[in-house]
């Protein structure tokens, strides 16, 4: 019987959806927005422009983009062929820091510490799946020896 209802809810047709067009007026531009009280966010209208901001409007990367091409650089500059584990990264103190300060500002990542050994794999497993900043942070300056040389390969 279930199966029988994931069929046709499968197989069904979408409702058919109409876009609209709303034009807002003046007292649109005086509305005040309840924000989160962390993060940042922006809402804009075509033809008024932007309406309201919260927070730090400084772009950023975003998050899982970022580390993708984090880990794409990474491969492209140190390739790992299926079932291999690549070299093995030894941890230092640097590490240990970049952990630090993700931890302090509310980051993602895995707790490593100084004199740890893991494998390429590993470290790109780390970005990937816990989504950790320090990793993608590790694996660019041990594939590209910096920070500023890992970002003028992604850019």
């Amino acid at each position: 019987m279930a199966i029988g209802g994931l069929l046709f809810n499968y197989l069904r047709p979408l409702p058919h959806a109409a876009a609209s067009v709303t034009t807002l007026n003046d007292a649109a531009q005086n509305v005040k927005l309840e924000w989160p009280n962390q993060g940042s966010a922006a809402i804009g209208a075509q033809g008024f422009g932007l309406l309201s901001s919260h927070g730090s409007q400084q772009p950023k990367p975003t998050a899982s983009i970022a580390k993708l091409i984090t880990v794409l650089s990474v491969l492209d500059k140190k390739p790992l062929h299926k079932g291999e584990q690549g070299p093995t990264i030894t941890l230092t103190g640097k590490d240990v820091e970049l952990f630090n300060h993700y931890f302090a500002i509310g980051g993602s990542y895995v707790k490593v510490e100084a004199g740890e050994k893991i494998s390429q794999y590993q470290a790109l497993e780390a970005v990937l799946l816990p989504s950790a900043n320090n990793m993608a942070d590790t694996l660019a300056v041990w594939a590209f020896g910096s920070m500023d040389t890992y970002h003028a390969y992604a850019n």
